[in-house]
């Protein structure tokens, strides 16, 4: 009988365990006085990315008030799931790996780090309008904020911190108040899609809010084709003799084609596609699957796991939904 209860447990375990396991990978940036990190699941991930654009942004802000010391900018993207943004915001002190189980013994006088602002923010999607707000709030509050700080507990289904920061009532009542003149400014700024490599092709400009995806052919002439409110994954898939295919997502549920002639520089966008929501579920993989046909993967987490497999037939200059098991 003991033997059946084990036999029976491993069976349930094997079949009913979370099986979703995965390393993060960090990225870091340096934009003169601003320092980003950003910890996701994927270089795919488009929030990868928009860090990297928040990063410039900010640098033109911190620029423009004159500012000297160093911004540090600490992002953890919450890929699995929508989660309700945090800010920490402190400055000369350094956050990095405080845990609640090990810090006990943490002073302020072993993490002090000088002329320092650390804006340490958890997130499904960054919002370029909350970090200008606080970075400069805290440009033009430094020595409030180091003498008000605190070690704050930070608890969700995926991260358990004890982080320095300004009591966060008062961060969200920054947040509440209106984007000042010179934030706004800073927001109309074109910043293209970071990659030093892009020469032609698919890519994007980031302006108010808003991705203008353009068309760039050989001669770096530009053409606008359409713009999204966020854009969560944008891959491409295929490049074959004068074919090019990027998958662009506005968001882990609705995405599009984008079918390029190489040669003529011509495009086709494909209709709108929706896959079906679930609260928790591993990023989107997309790739190309066999001739002529596309792949796109998630596994949904409820109680046990669930491969989900979208399979799209291109040729010329249709896309169609062929299979869905």
């Amino acid at each position: 009988m003991n033997h059946l209860k084990v036999i029976l447990w491993v069976l349930f375990w094997f079949v009913f365990k979370p099986i979703f396991a995965h390393q993060d990978i960090y990225a870091i940036e340096n934009y003169g006085n601003v320092k980003v990190k950003i910890s996701s699941y994927s270089f795919d991930l488009e929030e990868v990315n928009r860090s990297f654009i928040i990063a410039q942004l900010v640098q033109k802000l911190s620029i423009q008030l004159n500012n000297k010391d160093s911004i540090y900018l600490d992002f953890d993207h919450s890929y699995m799931s929508e989660c309700k943004s945090a800010y920490f915001l402190s400055y000369g002190i350094n956050n990095q790996n405080l845990n609640v189980d090990d810090d006990k013994n943490i002073s302020f006088e072993k993490a002090i780090r000088s002329n320092t602002i650390i804006l340490k923010s958890i997130s499904y999607s960054f919002d370029e309008k909350s970090i200008l707000k606080l970075i400069e709030f805290a440009i033009l509050n430094k020595n409030y904020i180091n003498t008000t700080q605190r070690v704050c507990a930070y608890k969700s289904e995926y991260y358990n911190y004890n982080i320095v920061s300004l009591d966060t009532n008062e961060t969200k009542t920054v947040l509440f108040n209106e984007s000042s003149l010179l934030q706004k400014e800073i927001l109309s700024k074109i910043i293209e899609r970071p990659n030093q490599n892009f020469k032609s092709g698919i890519s994007y400009k980031f302006e108010n809010g808003n991705f203008y995806l353009f068309n760039r052919n050989s001669l770096g002439k530009d053409s606008s084709f359409m713009y999204l409110k966020n854009i969560y994954l944008m891959k491409e898939v295929v490049k074959i003799k004068n074919t090019q295919i990027v998958a662009v997502f506005e968001s882990d549920t609705v995405f599009y084609f984008v079918n390029r002639n190489v040669k003529t520089n011509q495009l086709f966008v494909s209709k709108k596609y929706i896959l079906k929501h679930c609260e928790y579920k591993e990023p989107i993989h997309v790739s190309k699957f066999k001739r002529n046909t596309l792949k796109v993967s998630t596994n949904f987490f409820h109680n046990f796991c669930t491969k989900v497999d979208y399979i799209y037939f291109y040729e010329k200059d249709e896309l169609v939904l062929v299979d869905n098991k």
